[in-house]
């Protein structure tokens, strides 16, 4: 038969070496803990306790705190231990425990010479499982077996259930194997269709340099150039007024919008390495990037842009928002900051120079 917590307690005391070996032994608590703790704070307890055991009840007390000690070394381990209860126990029993071991070790009534932080290292255990039952998913609503008082010292279960057949086992793990291979497949099927739905149709829509252009071609290299900003000869850009054609910002506001919006695809598609292999980020516009590749999934929103004409073309400054999502994490991360780009016009095309992020956080 097991011993209690107060039979343990006292045979640690009488037998240290033995109850030593036995400790390191345990798994888990001894039954009691309760009990031995109210005796513990409790005089009187104690009192009648000793009389029913024939025990001295100064040494009985150093017994119960010796062994308290004893087990709240393993609160690095575990919150629990350092309320001395056991895992998982009802915040209801934790603070219990909490408010009888700072009633034992009080400083007014022991010094703690040896472990002046003891008093702490009980209060902050207790916040711990009070944490660690604020989560509802590592707590069950089935009632807590640890706070069920038992007789003092323990009882002997018994399982009369019959053992299942070595057929049936086998069955039953088959069929669990079964379940999960079915479970992951028809997650993978998931996850396709979710990558049909949400990432862009054509994130292929950066063009690149024709590798056997004419001299020019080493030039716009430097440069990123979107398909859809070609300068397109119809009825509109020819019916342009004089006015409309003098501002050269309103004269390819239509085509500046167009690239913006292709830059944005391009960001959300898997295209940002090559993006960043045309130009030397700064670092607030580097961690960005970053985020953009290691992403599962990226949204882009491009606005409040104001242009100037600039020698080589224009330069707009504008606002970012970008949304990424990180499956493994569970969660969305969302960075704002200002955006920044440079456009340069060459062979009726729209070139992007130079661009890079700002985020908030800097």
């Amino acid at each position: 038969m097991k011993k209690t917590a107060i039979q343990f307690a006292l045979y640690l005391h009488m037998h240290p070496e033995k109850g030593q070996e036995q400790w390191y032994l345990m798994r888990t608590l001894p039954e009691g803990m309760l009990e031995l703790l109210q005796a513990a704070s409790s005089q009187n307890k104690r009192a009648e306790l000793a009389e029913s055991i024939v025990f001295n009840e100064d040494d009985m007390r150093k017994a119960f705190v010796n062994f308290l000690l004893l087990v709240l070394e393993g609160h690095e381990h575990s919150p629990y231990r350092g309320l001395a209860a056991r895992e998982k126990a009802s915040l209801e029993r934790c603070k219990l425990h909490k408010k009888l071991l700072l009633n034992i070790f009080h400083p007014d009534k022991m010094p703690l010479g040896e472990n002046p932080y003891l008093f702490q290292q009980i209060q902050d255990s207790y916040e711990q499982v009070n944490i660690d039952h604020s989560i509802p998913l590592y707590h069950s609503t089935a009632p807590d077996h640890a706070s069920i008082d038992k007789d003092q010292f323990g009882s002997v279960k018994v399982n009369n259930a019959p053992r299942p057949s070595t057929a049936y086992r086998r069955q039953q793990q088959k069929n669990h194997v079964n379940y999960v291979l079915m479970c992951g497949i028809l997650g993978l099927a998931l996850v396709g269709v979710l990558i049909v739905l949400i990432v862009p149709s054509n994130p292929q829509s950066i063009v690149r340099q024709d590798s056997f252009t004419p001299a020019k071609s080493q030039e716009n290299e430097r440069y990123i150039t979107l398909a859809g900003n070609k300068y397109t000869t119809t009825n509109n850009t020819k019916s342009f007024d004089n006015t409309y054609q003098a501002d050269p910002i309103k004269r390819n506001g239509s085509r500046i919008q167009l690239l913006i919006n292709e830059l944005e695809s391009a960001l959300e598609g898997d295209l940002i390495n090559e993006l960043r292999s045309r130009q030397t980020p700064s670092q607030s516009s580097k961690q960005i990037s970053d985020l953009f590749i290691s992403a599962d999934q990226k949204k882009v929103f491009l606005h409040n842009f104001t242009w100037k004409p600039i020698t080589s073309g224009f330069y707009g400054e504008g606002k970012f928002l970008t949304r990424f999502q990180f499956v493994d994490r569970g969660q969305w991360v969302t960075r704002t900051g200002k955006f920044f780009i440079s456009l340069t016009e060459n062979e009726s095309k729209l070139h992007i120079k130079q661009f890079h992020f700002e985020d908030n956080l800097h």
